[in-house]
């Protein structure tokens, strides 16, 4: 799936992730689908976004698919918006992939 390409970019500390994130889901799902139009990854996770709780959330299903330490992964924009961008550290854009992929 060549898609992904295009919301994931490689950084000197690791990778960076387009995400769209879906909160009050019914249950936790990375990836949860690909959004062609805004070149997003779909993510679900059940935390409201309340008081910061859909990040957490996210960051620690993020880090899970990617087997990274929690302090791995942080949100860099779109910290109140559904629209998000997240850095994983110390990961290859092609393990990204291969891992999205496989």
């Amino acid at each position: 799936m060549t898609e992904w390409q295009d919301a994931v970019r490689e950084t000197p500390q690791g990778v960076t992730l387009e995400v769209e994130v879906v909160p009050g889901a019914a249950r936790a799902e990375f990836p949860a689908g690909y959004n062609p139009w805004r070149n997003r990854i779909e993510v679900r996770v059940p935390a409201p976004p309340v008081n910061g709780r859909a990040n957490l959330a996210l960051v620690q299903l993020v880090a899970d698919f990617f087997e990274r330490p929690v302090r791995d992964v942080r949100v860099v924009a779109g910290e109140t918006n559904r629209q998000k961008r997240l850095l994983v550290l110390g990961i290859s854009r092609d393990e990204v992939l291969r891992r999205l992929t496989g």
